[in-house]
């Protein structure tokens, strides 16, 4: 099924593919640094504003330089589903581990040797000082995610908020 007919089928909205929407094959950090660098291009024209949707499958498909591209965009927001299971499962394991994770997580992973006894909320606080550090201006990070946990009560990953925009009061 095109992604089209599914958008069509729960908005109503006729998008045209190739036009209105596109679908990327490949490595993902790949095709997100051509889409970047489009931004880049258009927004030298017109002002963009930009929402990412990261959701990776396991925490070696995300490259952390991507991260640093795409904070370059002058306006983007982005959700991220930070997937603490697969970090605890394979960060021994990888041997390229500062490729894929912020320097502030490589480091709490080598100082606490048990992913398990670093306390929770320090993971996203890590991420999110790294984050916040690759932007010329502000970004904000929105400390309220939703966390997804196993039957057996542990964390599966968390989402994660950063916008260049600050909180409507």
């Amino acid at each position: 099924v095109e992604a089209a007919t599914i958008v069509k089928e729960k908005t109503g909205e006729d998008l045209k593919l190739g036009t209105d929407l596109n679908v990327l094959c490949g490595d993902c950090n790949e095709e997100a640094r051509k889409v970047i660098q489009q931004l880049k291009k258009d927004s030298e024209k017109e002002k963009i504003a930009v929402l990412a949707f990261i959701d990776p499958y396991t925490f070696t498909n995300i490259k952390w330089d991507l991260w640093v591209e795409l904070c370059s965009l002058k306006f983007v927001d982005i959700i991220f589903t930070f997937p603490i299971q697969t970090i605890e499962r394979g960060y021994k394991q990888c041997k390229e581990i500062d490729k894929y994770l912020s320097p502030s997580i490589v480091n709490l992973l080598k100082n606490y040797k048990e992913i398990g006894r670093v306390p929770e909320d320090k993971f996203e606080e890590a991420y999110a000082s790294d984050i916040t550090a690759l932007v010329y201006r502000s970004i904000h990070h929105y400390k309220v995610g939703v966390r997804a946990k196993s039957f057996d009560n542990r964390e599966i990953y968390r989402t994660i908020l950063f916008s260049h925009c600050k909180p409507a009061v």
